[in-house]
């Protein structure tokens, strides 16, 4: 009879990459090769921010947890984790492998000072909600939206909201890439906005935007040589297990002085044309479910509820 050796929960090292692609491709029946290749390589440079876990039985691989931690993450004050991807051999389900990994990024999430971790999937991926449901994660009060990308600004239509309001794109210029240089002016803007300095999670996000994305797609407006507004987004192939290049906006905010001047509806367009240049059908964002302005400035910009949920999970201390 075959002795039976300890299963073991590591961190993921480069030479799991043709494991966790083919643990990945019998679940999702797609090749995530990039995907994984990426993040296992963010996650070798930058320790503090990544917890990417794998669990070995018998000496083979047969799980892994991707995360990440952000420092003010969805407007919060604190750390909050992402759970990007969990997968499980097929051949290893029903043995507690999942939770397991889980339980193990617990520790990790928590010996890090991170309080919640978030994720999303598709409302019809019913195994991989039974899991969630089964561990402890409860939706979360917000909104999953998608856009196409072929979106034009309609000027005779758009209504006058808190957010922003309608002044043709040709009025708003320069519009050009985001730079790192930009940085103090992100923060600026935050900070007039809402009343907090989220230096660190503007910095995470610049690195996100700028260096862990193939092609950078992140824009700003600028006024008078400063910067009145920007989109952070980046392109994604594979993220929350999604096997369609998609981009995700992650942050759209326009300095207050320089509100109801198109600004935001003049960066949303250029992004979409951007985009539609680079074939990307589809834009994803994730809004709280009572940022009302925010969520009616999107509608306006075409954009509607999406198939997935996001759900959340408060990390056992």
């Amino acid at each position: 009879m075959d002795q039976q050796i300890p299963a073991e929960i590591r961190n993921l090292r480069p030479d799991d990459l043709d494991v966790v692609v083919q643990i990945d491709r019998a679940l999702t029946r797609r090749s995530r090769r990039g995907y994984f290749e990426n993040r296992l390589k963010a996650a070798i440079a930058d320790p503090d921010q990544f917890i990417i876990l794998g669990m070995e039985q018998n000496g083979q691989l047969a799980g892994y947890v991707f995360a990440r931690i952000y420092d003010g993450e969805f407007g919060s004050q604190g750390k909050i984790a992402v759970l990007d991807t969990i997968g499980v051999d097929p051949e290893a389900h029903a043995k507690g492998t999942g939770r397991a990994l889980l339980g193990a990024l617990d520790q990790k999430l928590a010996a890090n000072g991170a309080t919640e971790i978030r994720t999303q999937a598709d409302w019809n991926f019913t195994g991989m909600l039974g899991f969630f449901s089964a561990t402890g994660f409860q939706l979360a009060p917000a909104h999953v939206l998608e856009g196409a990308t072929s979106w034009k600004p309609n000027h005779d239509t758009l209504e006058d909201r808190e957010f922003d309001d309608h002044v043709s794109a040709q009025q708003i210029e320069p519009i050009r890439s985001l730079h790192k240089e930009d940085l103090e002016q992100l923060i600026r803007i935050e900070r007039r906005i809402t009343g907090q300095e989220r230096r660190e999670y503007y910095t995470a996000k610049m690195a996100e935007a700028l260096d862990e994305t193939g092609i950078r797609v992140s824009l700003v407006s600028e006024v008078d040589g400063h910067v009145a507004g920007f989109i952070m987004a980046r392109t994604d192939y594979g993220e929350f297990g999604r096997t369609e290049p998609a981009a995700v906006l992650d942050v759209i905010n326009v300095d207050p002085g320089h509100g109801h001047q198109g600004i935001g509806h003049a960066l949303m367009s250029q992004l979409f044309t951007n985009l539609g240049g680079l074939m990307i059908e589809t834009t994803r964002t994730t809004v709280a479910w009572d940022n009302f302005a925010l969520l009616g400035f999107m509608e306006q910009c075409g954009f509607a509820p999406s198939q997935r949920l996001i759900f959340r999970r408060t990390i056992p201390s």
